[in-house]
């Protein structure tokens, strides 16, 4: 006959680390009143695990992408090096590679699709690159502090990428840009991780002034103002 593993006995195969824990409560508590009330508190420790996991991974891509740029003249990566290879699926995240040496860090620990080692089918990478970042120079990114550069995503191929987040993406709150603590990491042009509260995403280029154009828009004027540019040029705002 089957063992039925009573809930106690589950929790212990959660987590090595709730295994010390969970102990404790049994002696502490044999009722086992304490260890319902702390179930919270193991999925939020596991939660943040997987979320540190995750901005790990990003890290390392983005020294991947550091050396790829010093190796190519200052350029970004491009989406897909297609048609230069043989594959026309061949895209970023396995054009760093030879920098990487593991596809596991395409991984987000908190995205359940199984991962995929074929870089043209679904599974291969977790995170998104910011297209408009795509064989740009460097030194066209006026604040790579500010500029995303790599992004939550869906599972998808070696070349997933946009231009921005997904409007339904935004408005979802079981979509990627909600995953960790309904927030998300963000890869940023300088290799800085961060993690990205709900009402951040949601104002993104506004509050918090982080965006995925390389180059900042000129500011708003009021009508007839005459502004002076950071290169000492001045232009007009007429009057409408």
């Amino acid at each position: 006959m089957k063992h039925r593993f009573t809930l106690p006995e589950k929790l212990l195969f959660l987590s090595p680390l709730a295994f010390g824990f969970v102990a404790w409560l049994f002696v502490a508590d044999p009722g086992g009143d304490r260890l319902i009330s702390a179930l919270p508190l193991i999925g939020s420790a596991r939660e943040n695990s997987r979320r540190s996991s995750c901005q790990s991974n990003l890290k390392q891509i983005g020294l991947g992408f550091m050396q790829y740029v010093r190796d190519y003249d200052e350029q970004f990566p491009p989406i897909s090096s297609a048609p230069f290879y043989k594959s026309a699926n061949f895209g970023w995240a396995e054009i760093l590679q030879p920098y990487l040496r593991s596809t596991a860090l395409f991984q987000c620990p908190s995205e359940k699709t199984p991962a995929n080692p074929v870089s043209s089918g679904v599974g291969y990478s977790d995170y998104f690159y910011n297209s408009r970042m795509a064989r740009s120079s460097a030194a066209e990114n006026e604040r790579p502090g500010k500029t995303i550069l790599v992004f939550e995503g869906v599972a998808a191929n070696a070349r997933a990428a946009a231009p921005s987040f997904p409007k339904s993406w935004v408005q979802n709150s079981d979509s990627p840009l909600y995953r960790h603590f309904s927030g998300s990491n963000l890869l940023f042009a300088d290799g800085r991780v961060k993690w990205l509260k709900n009402e951040e995403i949601r104002d993104l280029g506004q509050r918090t002034n982080f965006r995925f154009e390389l180059k900042a828009p000129p500011p708003k004027l009021p009508p007839g103002a005459l502004h002076k540019d950071t290169d000492g040029a001045t232009y007009w705002s007429p009057a409408q």
